[in-house]
């Protein structure tokens, strides 16, 4: 049978509650996101995205609304962008919808420039897939939609495993006014 806490245990057990407190609210004032995973959470949370965003980008991209389906070895290339650029910023960012916009951001520009200076390294020869439409035109909100609602996805996943990342007050309300623009687009897209 447990001892009976005296007042003395109840005040230190009070005592290290608000420094764990002051100390988690001063790593995340300093994070610059939400939180910065540790190690190995930054390497699962970004091969996570990594999975997710590629495949968003092949359903709904790819699948529905250019009606392509490129070589494997550009859905390889694809991830292993998507992965590195999502685990580097997350382990300077942390997780949350404002680093995901940022890091989405950064993924689409780098892409972009790659397929326009650096194509066909790992993307298909056929010129069609790379004229100026598919690459700045529609490419650019396609593919930032596409790895945004990707990363989206990880993320919903990740809070639900995660209980410690919980979401903000009033944060299904952004998420959702999100869900509601992406639809939009989309919608608007694919009548042109």
């Amino acid at each position: 049978m447990p001892a009976p806490r005296s007042a003395a245990n109840s005040i230190d057990l009070v005592r290290e509650g608000n420094i764990f407190c002051t100390q988690k609210l001063i790593s995340i004032a300093t994070a610059g996101g939400e939180n910065v995973p540790a190690r190995e959470d930054t390497i699962k949370f970004s091969i996570l995205v990594g999975l997710s965003a590629i495949f968003v980008d092949a359903a709904i991209a790819h699948g529905l609304l250019w009606e392509n389906d490129p070589y494997w070895t550009y859905w390889v290339t694809k991830t292993f962008l998507i992965t590195t650029v999502f685990l580097f910023g997350t382990a300077f960012l942390g997780i949350g919808i404002i680093p995901g916009l940022i890091l989405t951001a950064v993924h689409t520009l780098i892409l972009e420039i790659y397929y326009q200076w650096l194509a066909p390294v790992g993307l298909p020869q056929e010129p069609e897939w790379l004229d100026f439409n598919h690459l700045w035109v529609t490419g650019v909100p396609v593919h930032f939609l596409a790895i945004f609602g990707g990363y989206l996805m990880a993320l919903w996943l990740w809070r639900r495993n995660h209980p410690v990342l919980q979401a903000e007050r009033g944060e299904t309300w952004r998420f959702a006014m999100y869900g509601l623009v992406t639809a939009i687009i989309i919608v608007a897209m694919d009548v042109s």
